[in-house]
């Protein structure tokens, strides 16, 4: 009767040891998944914020004033009645290398005006009025 009953114990022995390889197996196979999951989430929320960003892109593209801006800077429109004052770019860039003694960017034609406006309130006031209703 030990024979049939060490056989019995070898028996259960390995059927534990099945199950318990099966076990691991499967938790490994659920940890991987979960991986894989949380890696999708944070793939599917990238792309999310991705699509909001083109949808507002979208919006933003059909709306009047992207019409207007591209109409302006790439077909050189104007609106009827507009004036635009073209600045060449020697005066620009003269302009941005030379600083005052605060730091503030200078224009040769500001600091180059006569003497007579320089005092005149009046002097200035004409210019102004002179460039916008001339």
């Amino acid at each position: 009767m030990s024979i049939p009953a060490h056989f019995k114990y070898l028996i259960l022995t390995a059927l534990f040891i099945l199950a318990s390889i099966n076990f691991t197996k499967t938790a490994t196979e659920i940890i991987r998944n979960s991986k894989r999951m949380d890696s999708m989430n944070q793939e599917v929320a990238k792309l999310e914020t991705e699509k909001t960003k083109l949808e507002e892109s979208i919006n933003y593209k059909q709306s009047d004033d992207y019409i207007e801006e591209k109409a302006r800077d790439d077909l050189n429109m104007i609106k009827p009645g507009e004036k635009v004052y073209v600045i060449p770019k020697e005066i620009i860039e003269s302009a941005s290398a030379k600083k005052n003694v605060l730091g503030e960017k200078v224009i040769d034609g500001v600091k180059n005006l006569p003497s007579s406006l320089e005092n005149s309130k009046t002097g200035y006031l004409s210019l102004w009025l002179e460039l916008f209703f001339k």
